[in-house]
């Protein structure tokens, strides 16, 4: 009798587990999407650092305006830099274990090395325009914040 009673109870801890899990899963696959946190979320970020622009720096619709016109620019410009990567990371990983020969993976790395100078310049570059839009009493405020931008835009990737 002891050993039927345990397993009812066995039987019901997974079924309340199994519940749980669909549960759980539900709410997983039928979310709203504003609030799924994907990687390729440009019109997520694009509206997250113009609120961040409005509410840390104070800025006004015409600078918010601007801003969106050099951003939407500054991607334009970048993108074939990054595709330029790829496709050097791609060589560069595809003939990684075919070849013994160490110069020519070396000259592929340094390529690589320097489309991402390339894009690390433009955002910089990006940066100081975005400065730029600052008035005089915004600029003291983007100067304290911009290494901590710097620092999460580049663990972000991470």
């Amino acid at each position: 009798m002891e050993r039927l009673a345990k397993n009812k109870l066995l039987i019901l801890l997974v079924g309340i587990l199994l519940l749980a899990n669909i549960i759980m899963l539900s709410f997983w696959l039928f979310k709203p999407k504003s609030q799924n946190h994907n990687s390729s979320g440009n019109k997520n970020s694009k509206g997250m650092v113009s609120g961040f622009l409005k509410k840390e720096l104070n800025f006004n619709d015409d600078q918010l305006k601007r801003f969106d016109t050099l951003r939407s620019a500054h991607f334009e410009r970048i993108k074939p830099f990054y595709r330029e990567l790829n496709n050097s990371k791609e060589v560069l990983f595809s003939r990684a274990y075919v070849t013994s020969d160490s110069s020519a993976i070396d000259s592929l790395a340094n390529e690589i090395g320097k489309r991402q100078a390339e894009i690390d310049k433009n955002f910089l570059n990006h940066f100081r325009q975005i400065r730029e839009l600052c008035t005089e009493e915004q600029k003291p405020a983007f100067d304290s914040l911009f290494p901590g931008l710097v620092k999460k835009m580049i663990h972000r990737k991470r």
